[in-house]
This record gives C-alpha cells, sequence and structure tokens, in this order.
C-alpha cells in the first residue's frame, strides 16, 4: 500500500484525492476533538479521538458508500475499519508522555466514522486505551496530536476541543497550540508534489514543533 494513500481513507477509492492545492502541503485537514475518559479511581483510562475532515477530502472518501442517499455508521464502517488499520503505520497521529516518558496504549477501540449532514464532512471517532491507568496527580499527562510529515494538519476545534469524562474535581485541562509556520517554510512544503509522503531531511525539521499538545491535569 503506497504512502501516499492518506492512510486508508482513500485505499476505498485506490486514487490520491484532489485537495485545496494539489501540490501542496498539508493534502487534508483534520479539526480534532479530544475526550479523556477516567476511571471511578481518578485514573486516565483512555483518550477518545474525533476527527473531522475537510469537507473537499470528505466529498471524495465517500464516494459510492451512501445507500439510498444517506450515509449512515453501517455503510462507513469499511472506511472506518480502513482507517484504524492504517493509522498504525502512523502511531494513530497521537504521542501521550507524563514525566517525560512515552505511555504505551492499545489498539483503537470503539470506532467508526459519521457523516454530518448538515456540511457533509465526515468524523471518524476512535478510542486509544492506555496499557496501564495513569494517576494523573502524579505528573501531567500530556497529549500530543498532529502529523510530523505535515501531510494531515491537525487543528483542535475552538469550541470545546477538550472534554474530561468521569473526572474528579480538581482536574482540568488545556491546549498548547503549534507554532505557526513562517512564510518561508511554508512556501517551501507548498511545493511539494502530492506523491510525497515523508518530507526530504532538508525539510523534516519544519515541522517537528506542529503538533497540538492537550495537557491534563489534577490537583
Amino acid at each position: 500500500m503506497q504512502r501516499l494513500l492518506m492512510w486508508g481513507l482513500l485505499v476505498v477509492a485506490g486514487v490520491a484525492a484532489p485537495t485545496h492545492n494539489t501540490a501542496a502541503h498539508p493534502h487534508v485537514i483534520v479539526e480534532a476533538r479530544a475526550e479523556i475518559l477516567f476511571n471511578d479511581k481518578g485514573e486516565v483510562m483512555a483518550v477518545r479521538h474525533l476527527w473531522r475532515f475537510d469537507e473537499a477530502f470528505s466529498s471524495f472518501a465517500k464516494q459510492g458508500l451512501d445507500k439510498d442517499g444517506k450515509y449512515t455508521r453501517e455503510t462507513l464502517q469499511p472506511l472506518a475499519e480502513v482507517n484504524v488499520k492504517s493509522l498504525s503505520e502512523f502511531s494513530y497521529f497521537t504521542r501521550m508522555k507524563t514525566g517525560g516518558k512515552r505511555l504505551e496504549f492499545g489498539m483503537p477501540e470503539n470506532y467508526w466514522i459519521d457523516h454530518d449532514d448538515k456540511d457533509g464532512t465526515l468524523v471518524l471517532q476512535f478510542t486509544l486505551a492506555l496499557a496501564a491507568p495513569l494517576p494523573v496527580a502524579v505528573a501531567p499527562l500530556m497529549i500530543e496530536i498532529g502529523d510530523p510529515e505535515y501531510f494531515v494538519a491537525f487543528e483542535m476545534a475552538k469550541a470545546k476541543p477538550v472534554a474530561l469524562l468521569q473526572a474528579r474535581a480538581g482536574c482540568e485541562a488545556r491546549v498548547r497550540e503549534p507554532a505557526s509556520l513562517d512564510s518561508a517554510a511554508a512556501s517551501q512544503l507548498s511545493r511539494l508534489p502530492s506523491s510525497v509522503r515523508q518530507l526530504p531531511p532538508e525539510l523534516s525539521g519544519l515541522t517537528q514543533s506542529l503538533f497540538n499538545v492537550v495537557i491534563v491535569t489534577c490537583s
């Protein structure tokens, strides 16, 4: 499977999708939300991702998957299956850390794709459970969301980007957005053709700071 197939959404169609600029990075824009799941001991158990794909990409990806003009979870489930399997190659565009140490998480659970009938966009939902419950009071949990290759641009939702589910009093979350690319870096990346999925070494350093960081603390 070629990496340029955008980690699965395009496997169904088998070709590269049209984008806002067919010769520019990024090729896909995702509006991200994160839900942090706690257990009854006040420990973090998992993060649930809700990723809304841009209209152009959604329009292409869902071609031929409707049933009588409707897009249901059932008809879109093959697309969800392809996604969660393909995302493993990119570590689900997620890095979780605490105290400077990388945390392990399992395979995606409870995954599906919803169709927003208002604007036609697709929303992928999946849950990544931590290998072991994390007592956040000891050290903050940091969840980094992004694509170091900048093939996919992740933007945290402006309204309610993070929710803490079943968290005890004293827990909160904040979002640290990435720094903006300067005009020179943006220009260099924009000239890359759509066939490039892995940045050349001389450009890879430009995008390493483009991760959104969700920081969860409990007092």
